[in-house]
């Protein structure tokens, strides 16, 4: 790595996709399609570039950019907007895989890119085009439109619910974790083996390229939770490993992946990692670690701090409080006073407009933190789900409704179903408001849609 060059002018330019407007309606978005033209107006060839490109990890200023090519060499990403080039940036590969940080960005502005060979125009061919929005500037005060799902198991392929949220305009889409069911991986080439069927998905591919992503993993990533403590430390390292290759998101120290993404005083986006620190000895202590002391430092002060008007917690499993049907080993609750530290410290210190998004338990919900007490004003929404089994609780619900006050409470829950569905929030920041949708994989229907305070 790396030459770069940035180069301005006229170019033969594509097709734009719409951006995304600031209200809570639900429009379908007809530009985006399969097929894109590229600056360079170059062939687009699936064989060469087999998963399609992705953007993730936005800023104001900057994002990765990321794509593959088994062939490897050099490669060159190219950025534009609707009126000029903006990068060209040769970049080199690692066993086929490219990722860049690409800075000096403008923000809240749509971005094309491709992947494309570092070759003459005669010869040379390129990825899918990709699309990405940069954040909003500090001061901006504007809606901001979220897509968000998690739990996408090969059983449920092709991700229909992927392929609908491709559909919608959104700022950027949150992925909560268990993209890649990898369980039965122990090697770096079986983790890659399984990325590559997930990327290949026509969900993931109508997706990805057309929207910047905030990633967290869970469990599946890298072993089922009742094993994930137990594996080998090169196990799990080569489960992180393919992690961080596959996705457009930033490796720190110890394979960091947590941090925070401000759009503006609207909105700040807080990515946690709620698998890889926790230690299961500590449960049911009053010194519990579900995430870092480190980590919960760093979020505490971000959520005391920020200045956006909501805050937004990528959160791979629930923080709700539920009923004793379900389980509470893999939750936060099984970790009680850790889960105590942090709400206490919303709650004391008066933090408005912090909603949790959060995964793992293969339903979507639309959920107040607790059913009473000083944490009920506080809300959760599981996301997707993508492509899960059912959760049997849920399922054991529509056998017998009878079930369902013992397990999703009217007073906590507006929402609950296992319907594979396209999560969409809309983040208002002048109306004080937030517009939760979920929106049916099967036909497009609208399964619950509510607007609250913000």
């Amino acid at each position: 790595m790396k030459r770069r060059s940035f180069v301005k002018g006229a170019v033969a330019l594509p097709v734009g996709l719409a951006a995304c407007g600031g209200s809570g309606t639900t429009t379908p978005n007809t530009d985006v399609q399969a097929t894109f033209w590229t600056p360079s107006e170059l062939p687009e060839d699936s064989e060469r570039y087999p998963l399609g490109v992705q953007a993730g990890a936005m800023t104001a200023s900057g994002a990765y950019v990321w794509g593959y090519s088994a062939a490897g060499g050099s490669r060159r990403f190219v950025l534009w907007t609707d009126m000029e080039i903006v990068a060209d940036v040769v970049v080199t590969d690692t066993e086929g895989y490219y990722k860049e940080l690409i800075s000096g960005l403008s923000p809240n502005t749509v971005y094309h890119y491709v992947l494309q060979d570092d070759a003459s125009k005669e010869t040379a061919t390129r990825s899918l085009v990709g699309r990405f929005q940069t954040a909003f500037g500090d001061n901006t005060v504007e809606a901001v439109t979220l897509g968000a799902t998690a739990c996408t198991h090969y059983w449920n392929l092709p991700y229909e619910s992927l392929k609908v949220a491709a559909k919608y305009p959104m700022h950027a889409f949150i992925h909560v974790g268990d993209m890649s069911y990898n369980d039965q991986a122990t090697t770096r080439e079986e983790y890659r083996e399984l990325w590559h069927k997930t990327l290949q998905d026509p969900g993931y591919r109508a997706l990805l390229p057309t929207v910047g992503t905030y990633l967290t993993w869970d469990d599946h990533e890298i072993a089922n939770d009742s094993e994930r403590d137990t594996i080998t430390p090169e196990h799990w390292q080569a489960g992180a490993d393919a992690w961080f290759e596959t996705l457009p998101v930033p490796r720190g120290a110890n394979n960091r992946l947590w941090g925070n993404y401000r759009w503006g005083q609207s909105v700040e986006i807080f990515v946690l990692d709620c698998r890889s620190e926790r230690q299961p000895e500590t449960m049911e202590t009053d010194a519990a670690i579900y995430i870092s002391q480190e980590q919960m430092d760093w979020l505490k002060d971000g959520l005391l701090n920020s200045s956006a008007a909501f805050k937004v917690i990528a959160n791979s499993v629930p923080i709700a409080e539920l009923t004793e049907s379900w389980p509470a080993v893999d939750t936060w609750t099984g970790y009680a006073s850790q889960r105590t530290e942090l709400l206490d410290h919303i709650v004391d210190n008066d933090i408005q407009g912090v909603w949790f998004l959060s995964g793992d338990y293969h339903l979507g919900s639309s959920h107040s933190v607790a059913r009473e007490g000083k944490y009920a004003g506080i809300r959760e929404v599981m996301v997707g789900p993508g492509a899960s089994s059912p959760n049997p609780l849920i399922g054991a619900i529509q056998l017998s409704p009878g079930l369902a006050e013992s397990i999703v409470p009217a007073d906590q829950f507006d929402y609950y179903s296992i319907d594979y569905a396209a999560t969409r929030i809309t983040f208002d920041p002048e109306a004080n408001t937030v517009h939760v949708q979920f929106i049916s994989a099967a036909d497009e229907s609208i399964l619950f849609e509510k607007t609250y305070e913000g």
